[in-house]
């Protein structure tokens, strides 16, 4: 009798731990992967895929200070955040094509950098985003309108 209660408790123990996993994995699998963005991975990056005009005259502490100053303002908007993947906005997030580089340029006013320098170098950023899965495709015109109307 002693021996036919351990098998039930063992059986009961194995069936609650096995919804618990089972779940945990359920949840787990319906996230979308997350994109770890590393900062020195970044700059090399984006410094590997220049024009050789821009490379030739933007350093690497240049690149990195564009790289830092478009994490700022993704911080900012708070599409991007150093601490968790649950830190980050979920909301849809429509922003002007000119606002990130408008606020870009402004951080970057002390640098010895051109305009379309940094156009560049933030073209070759967003290839770096697109590489590691951060960003997806654009959406269309109708999408943002759809999300925000439901």
């Amino acid at each position: 009798m002693i021996a036919l209660f351990w098998v039930l408790c063992a059986l009961v123990s194995f069936v609650i731990a096995a919804l618990a996993v089972g779940s945990v994995t359920g949840v787990q699998a319906q996230r979308p992967l997350r994109a770890v963005y590393v900062v020195e991975d970044a700059v090399t990056y984006v410094a590997d895929h220049l024009p050789d005009d821009v490379s030739a005259q933007a350093s690497y502490d240049d690149v990195r200070a564009v790289v830092d100053a478009q994490i700022g303002y993704l911080g900012r908007r708070g599409l991007a955040s150093g601490r968790t993947f649950d830190t980050v906005a979920d909301d849809l997030v429509v922003v002007d094509e000119d606002e990130p580089l408008a606020w870009v340029l402004g951080e970057l006013e002390d640098r010895e950098l051109t305009d379309d320098q940094v156009v560049v170098i933030l073209r070759a950023e967003a290839g770096y985003q697109r590489s590691i899965g951060a960003v997806g495709p654009p959406l269309a015109d109708g999408d943002a309108t759809q999300d925000e109307a439901s």
